[in-house]
């Protein structure tokens, strides 16, 4: 039995274990032109045949800021229309299709195969549900619910998910096991993403990687600790120093986590979970230790030379 829940800006699917499987499903058929996943092929369609083109603006690769990932960021050249599919068909143990493309938000989809197995993964470690707040969306779909111009969700690599622990920095330490190349908390899910993992072929003109399993995958350079305009900004408002951090928005969709230490002249440690912080001005200097979202880490003194 299959229930939703409403979370975050898309709808998902409530894991509450093995989906029903008819025989069919349990026998997924590689074939011309579809898209394998552990319990279910799915054809797919040539993007320039989609009825609905305009839902589908993707910009430019060579447009993307850094050259040396513009080749994640191609154009898919097929997709899966959803119009045919179950969104209750199952595409792995735990996780149906509607766990990751949606029909309610537009028609056609693409999702990674080797992400979905990875999920899997991920679910079986925890040992637990698993919610999915936001997996495929189309440029417009994007567009529509606040999603930064070059967001990974419109590329099928990246997953939006909560757990009813709420455990993120464990669900963050899941995805870096299976070496998610960018992660970041927020306040009421996480983001894990697999940009610079090998494009599936079934949905771009691509090279076709060698055939590998997730726990294979292990070994490409992970994004790291990205955003290097990250900074962290001082307000001088007599008798206090207003402290925040600025972040590229490109990569921003909500309100991330924050973990703040710092120590002043006087030895003294303070620890805040705030986007902003206020100091006396007499507690300098300041030795500054932050980390936004789990992923982006600042330090600095202030006052220094460059303030």
């Amino acid at each position: 039995m299959v229930a939703f829940v409403i979370s975050g800006c898309n709808r998902g699917f409530v894991d509450n274990g093995p989906s029903n499987k008819s025989a069919e499903a349990r026998s997924p058929k590689a074939g011309l032109n579809s898209a394998c996943y552990a319990e279910r092929c799915l054809q797919t369609v040539p993007f320039n045949e989609i009825a609905t083109p305009a839902h589908y603006k993707y910009q430019a690769p060579n447009l993307f800021p850094d050259p040396a990932l513009r080749a994640q960021y191609i154009i898919p050249n097929r997709m899966i229309d959803l119009l045919h599919v179950g969104g209750s068909w199952p595409l792995s143990n735990n996780f149906a299709i509607a766990d990751f493309m949606v029909y309610s938000h537009d028609r056609y989809a693409i999702f990674s195969p080797e992400v979905a197995s990875i999920f899997q993964h991920i679910r079986n470690d925890l040992g637990g549900p698993i919610w999915v707040t936001s997996g495929y969306r189309s440029p417009t779909h994007n567009s529509q619910v606040g999603g930064v111009p070059w967001s990974r969700h419109m590329y099928g690599d990246a997953v939006d998910f909560t757990t009813p622990s709420l455990n993120y920095p464990l669900l963050q330490k899941l995805c870096l096991k299976y070496d998610a190349s960018f992660t970041l908390i927020y306040t009421n899910h996480i983001h894990c993403d697999w940009r610079k993992h090998p494009l599936n072929p079934a949905f771009y003109n691509t090279v076709p990687a060698p055939p590998a399993s997730a726990m294979q995958m292990l070994g490409i350079k992970r994004y790291g600790t990205i955003l290097p305009d990250a900074r962290i900004v001082s307000t001088i408002a007599a008798p206090n120093v207003h402290l925040s951090v600025i972040i590229p928005n490109e990569e921003i969709e909500g309100a991330l986590v924050y973990s703040w230490q710092i120590t002043t002249a006087r030895g003294v440690t303070f620890y805040y979970s705030t986007p902003t912080v206020n100091l006396p001005i007499s507690d300098a200097p300041l030795k500054i230790n932050v980390l936004v979202g789990g992923s982006i880490h600042i330090e600095k003194t202030w006052p220094s030379a460059t303030n």
